[in-house]
């Protein structure tokens, strides 16, 4: 009797894993759907660098599987490298804070400035913008995405390396003031050298 049941609790546990597993891999799929969608070769950060790459996973299907990257409380000018080799950068959006709920993201600390800085071929390129303080996954127009909000860029960025995000300006969360909370960044453009848009 004892073999039969733990026959069945293996065969449940068995069961239970693999479609967890299959549900888990189903909710990081992407969602932004936008054109020329690219990736980096690498990201680097100055807090919490094991936990970048969730900048990169476009994950917002379901409130519990969505991911963010988060400075560590107290940090209050987050830095983030993202690397490339030879690439050519025509957009970039930004999920800003912790968008798994209305509360989450004003709990969380979020930015409000933020500076880009190209290092290209031919020098570095700097722009800096100010990011809307709104949680809104619904609207989807020229500038806003599934709650990505678009960086505009005067021309396309050839050459690039790496680009460096860092903010000189943040909004400070209700309950967690400096644990500073990006959901996800998404670059546009080509890592063919040879791209012309």
């Amino acid at each position: 009797m004892k073999k039969i049941i733990s026959s069945i609790c293996l065969v449940l546990v068995f069961v239970l894993c693999v479609t967890g597993c299959t549900y888990a891999a189903s909710m990081t799929s992407s969602s932004a759907e936008l054109p020329n969608m690219i990736s980096p070769i690498s990201a680097t950060a100055q807090q919490n660098p094991e936990k970048v790459n969730k900048l990169l996973d476009d994950c917002v299907d379901t409130w519990y599987y969505m991911t963010y990257w988060q400075s560590k409380n107290g940090d209050n000018i987050p830095e983030v490298t993202f690397n490339f080799a030879n690439s050519t950068i025509t957009e970039i959006w930004i999920r800003n804070g912790c968008c798994q709920s209305s509360s989450t993201f004003r709990e969380n600390a979020a930015l409000h400035n933020i500076r880009v800085t190209f290092n290209t071929a031919k020098g570095k390129k700097e722009y800096q913008y100010t990011l809307k303080d709104t949680l809104d996954m619904k609207r989807n127009d020229a500038s806003w995405h599934k709650g990505y909000q678009k960086l505009s860029l005067p021309e396309p960025i050839y050459g690039v390396s790496s680009v460096y995000l860092w903010s000189p300006g943040v909004r400070t969360g209700k309950s967690k003031t400096y644990n500073i909370c990006i959901s996800d960044v998404i670059f546009c453009g080509s890592n063919d050298p040879n791209y012309v848009p």
